[in-house]
């Protein structure tokens, strides 16, 4: 669930309406004028974030109202705490980094509903939404295009280059490229996968402040599709919640699947800076093997997408070419008959 600092949600897949009228009665004499139940900042999977009455401008609080809800929070909370201990000790070996996991606390679980504490994030000057770190751009010759949902911003590489450019240029940032925000987030997968040994399935990666006055700096989030990891023996690993033992192919493969969004490649210069960040976390704990064989499957994903879109283009290209042949035939058929009809 993305925190995003200020803005309204008018609907999403749990309602407002209903998660009070269940939870408030529930929550209020445990935890008394502390969550502010009119002020919707953002929606997720199973649960909601409030603006909170104490602290207001440091904390957001997670709601949830189902018993299944409960269980994915409990579970998401463990992954989160984990994260934020790994990126600690990342930072305590290799030095600082404008990275931050925002803060949990306080997490409770009462009937059917549970809550817990998060820090705020805020929104970069002049956006209404978080700017999520997209950095894959596959196919230059079909540039993507920025979009926005209700969860944020997810810009095209041109165009969060040019963010990070204004951001840096304007001093609010320290970031200063599109290739430092890719080693980062290849900074941040590696954290995830060999400090804190979590696939980090569907983690969100943003462009966002710690604090009103704060710079802006890449955080991360998001923690409920994801599941901690362990080596049971030589080439045999396990992931949470799944009785099966994996090869370590197939574990490689995991990680990989976690890899195949918009915040990573392997490809060009970007590409380049991302695998350099992943893999030097993984060499810190000796598992640069694994991280050379995970890249190698993104890119050879990476390689096969781009061959098929080659071959679309010239398929069209082909077409293009044909139907313009056409096109002028039809043409000189037509200026054959208007001097026929005028002799």
């Amino acid at each position: 669930m993305a925190a995003i600092a200020g803005m309204k949600i008018a609907e999403g897949p749990v309602e407002l309406s209903s998660l009070k009228s269940t939870c408030y009665p529930i929550i209020e004499p445990v935890a008394p004028s502390t969550i502010n139940w009119e002020n919707l900042i953002g929606s997720g999977t199973y649960g909601l974030i409030l603006g909170t009455i104490v602290e207001p401008d440091k904390w957001v609080v997670k709601v949830a109202d189902k018993t299944t809800s409960c269980t994915t929070m409990n579970h998401e909370i463990n992954l989160h705490k984990s994260a934020i201990d790994a990126l600690q000790t990342f930072k305590e070996a290799q030095g600082d980094l404008p990275v931050f996991c925002p803060g949990i606390a306080n997490f409770a679980h009462k009937d059917k509903c549970c809550w817990y504490y998060m820090q705020k994030i805020y929104k970069p000057p002049g956006f209404s939404k978080l700017i999520h770190t997209t950095i894959e751009n596959a196919d230059p010759d079909e540039p993507r295009t920025t979009k926005e949902k209700w969860s944020g911003i997810f810009p095209s590489p041109s165009d969060l280059n040019g963010f990070i450019n204004h951001f840096t240029s304007s001093r609010i940032s320290n970031l200063g490229s599109i290739e430092n925000v890719a080693r980062l987030n290849g900074t941040i997968f590696g954290i995830l996968h060999y400090l804190s040994k979590q696939t980090g399935q569907d983690i969100e990666i943003t462009l966002g402040k710690m604090g009103k006055n704060q710079p802006i700096t890449v955080i991360f989030f998001d923690f409920d599709k994801s599941g901690f990891w362990n080596k049971v023996n030589e080439d045999q690993y396990q992931i949470q919640n799944n009785s099966g033992i994996l090869t370590e192919k197939q574990f490689i493969k995991v990680l990989s699947t976690s890899m195949t969004n918009a915040y990573c490649t392997t490809m060009g210069d970007i590409g380049q800076q991302f695998s350099q960040g992943y893999q030097a976390v993984a060499e810190m704990v000796g598992l640069g093997d694994i991280a050379i064989k995970t890249l190698n499957n993104i890119r050879q994903l990476e390689e096969m997408l781009q061959g098929g879109r080659r071959r679309r283009r010239r398929k069209r290209r082909r077409k293009s070419r044909k139907k313009k042949r056409k096109t002028k035939k039809k043409k000189r058929r037509k200026k054959r008959k208007t001097r026929r009809r005028r002799k």
